[in-house]
């Protein structure tokens, strides 16, 4: 039996030199992730940010990710420069 193949619909902006991202909905056609795109298309904040939105085709029952990670923390311009010494 084949796994099946979903649609993500999924929107990226940058806010404030940081990456924001929402997982909008899963899809079972791209026609329903297109229809559901074209809403939020009209909806405040992503109406104004019309280049994040993104969808992609995702096979059900599938690691998406293969390995582990290294978490790196992001210090913001004020403590960076208090960092360095007078």
């Amino acid at each position: 039996m084949q796994d099946a193949v979903v649609y993500l619909l999924q929107h990226e902006f940058e806010l404030e030199g940081r990456e924001e991202s929402f997982m909008l909905g899963v899809f079972s056609d791209r026609q329903r992730a297109e229809e559901a795109q074209a809403y939020f298309e009209t909806q405040p904040g992503f109406r104004d940010h019309l280049d994040g939105f993104t969808i992609s085709e995702t096979v059900l029952n599938q690691r998406m990710w293969s390995e582990g990670f290294v978490l790196y923390r992001h210090r913001s311009k004020r403590q960076r420069s208090d960092d360095i010494p007078a």
